[in-house]
């Protein structure tokens, strides 16, 4: 988290502005993607997000600001990883037909063989 945050703080002074975040937040959701497959949010939201974080209204977010930003989005997004996994666990197998009995075999009188 710290070097993605750092890579975007180009001048080094520790604060990214919002064209910058959804930078960082499409670098967040490129690794959520390793997990499974979740679309990030669209810019007005990451806009929305920004400026939900920029708890002192400078137009910029820290790093405290942007972990804060994280944590909210892998809340969401954690729950739909973890929706993800389920859906491939509990998916239902392929069906195969398989028989008991051989199919060439005639039943014996009186039913079935056993």
């Amino acid at each position: 988290m710290n070097s993605i945050f750092d890579d975007a703080d180009t001048n080094d002074d520790g604060l990214v502005d919002i064209s910058e975040s959804y930078i960082l937040i499409l670098r967040l959701y490129i690794k959520v993607n390793q997990k499974a497959p979740i679309k990030p949010p669209s810019r007005e939201t990451a806009d929305m997000l920004f400026n939900t974080a920029d708890t002192d209204v400078s137009g910029m977010i820290n790093k405290q600001e942007f972990l804060q930003l994280s944590l909210d989005l892998f809340a969401s997004a954690g729950i739909r990883v973890l929706c993800h996994s389920l859906r491939i666990i509990f998916s239902p197998l392929p069906y195969t037909h398989r028989t008991a009995v051989n199919p060439t075999q005639r039943p014996l009188p009186g039913g079935p063989r056993l």
